[in-house]
């Protein structure tokens, strides 16, 4: 009985070590559909500005993984811009501000920490893992040559969010908080459909040394928090433009 318990602890430390020991550098595309996202509490004094958008927002992102440690960002690109023509003959400038958010994930800690800049303001987020609860179910498939698993997670509210993971690669990270999983998620369709993101290329082993560093730039707020200031910020605006509590002539995003 000794040697079996022995046996079962040798093994959970040998899959914690090989779970810890891995590198990895990880390209994502992310895909907001504002067509999901948006299209029910748009105003009909906002479809003008609808129709100018694109139909999806498309992000590629980078994960960096040493060992316990992982970043998740955005890569570099030129910011995207629209014109809508307005009620005054001339046309209003729909600008796209580039993704500027960086996840830092420690699972040793169970803490993660993340920078967000909102109106110029330099934010930093610190969460503790999450307790979000998967179920594994019995469908496999096949994505860039590995063979993932299925599982997924419902919320009280009846939102899904579904994840492919691949048990060969021993890492418990994937994109932003999608994560804790028994190896690599490589494909995500959360909250029904609204943001799906894909795994385009993956590095093992063969990278050269990842420097993970926390963001340590901004102010330190909890999510609450940091929704509390998003929405009175939006107030601010509203009433400073006349539009008060019933105007929905303007709209934002901001991501999980």
């Amino acid at each position: 009985m000794k040697s079996f318990i022995c046996s079962i602890s040798l093994l959970a430390f040998v899959l914690c070590q090989s779970f810890a020991q891995q590198k990895a550098t990880v390209v994502y595309s992310e895909n907001i559909d504002l067509k999901k996202e948006l299209k029910e509490e748009l105003s009909p004094e906002q479809e003008a500005i609808f129709a100018a958008l694109p139909s999806t927002i498309n992000t590629e992102k980078e994960l960096l993984v040493n060992g316990n440690e992982s970043i998740y960002r955005a890569k570099p690109k030129e910011e995207e811009s629209a014109k809508i023509p307005s009620s005054g003959g001339g046309f209003i400038q729909i600008e796209i501000e580039q993704d500027k958010s960086v996840l830092y994930c420690d699972n040793d800690s169970g803490k993660s920490l993340e920078f967000k800049n909102f109106m110029g303001r330099d934010f930093l987020i610190e969460e503790e893992k999450s307790n979000r609860k998967w179920k594994i179910v019995n469908e496999q498939k096949m994505i860039l040559g590995y063979r993932c698993m299925k599982a997924v997670s419902t919320t009280e509210e009846g939102g899904e969010t579904v994840v492919w993971f691949a048990p060969e690669i021993k890492l418990q990270a994937g994109p932003g908080k999608f994560n804790g999983l028994p190896g690599l998620v490589l494909e995500v369709s959360n909250d029904n459909g609204k943001m799906t993101i894909s795994a385009k290329e993956i590095k093992l082993d063969e990278v050269e040394e990842i420097e993970v560093e926390k963001p340590k730039k901004g102010k330190k707020v909890t999510q609450e928090e940091f929704l509390e200031i998003v929405k009175k910020k939006s107030e601010e605006l509203k009433a400073q433009f006349g539009g008060g509590d019933d105007d929905k002539n303007s709209f934002m995003i901001i991501s999980e």
